[in-house]
């Protein structure tokens, strides 16, 4: 688990998550801050959990890409 602070100026944010097989990379902002992450969920694995401590979040968009693969 990563931890870092941002506090946007209007209170709002972007957040953009890609995920593939064994990687999660997370943006916040314009890039502002970025984590990578490696991965090993199982087989049946399908879900994805955004939360936050201390403080609520709404969800405003929220858009999701399916990726093919390069390597087929």
């Amino acid at each position: 688990m990563y931890h870092a602070f941002y506090d946007p100026e209007d209170g709002l944010f972007k957040l953009r998550v890609l995920v593939d097989r064994s990687t999660v990379e997370t943006f916040i902002g314009d890039g502002e801050v970025v984590f990578t992450n490696n991965i090993y969920p199982s087989e049946d694995s399908r879900g994805l959990e955004i939360y936050t401590k201390g403080h609520g979040i709404r969800l405003i968009s929220c858009r999701i890409y399916d990726i093919r693969n390069i390597w087929r």
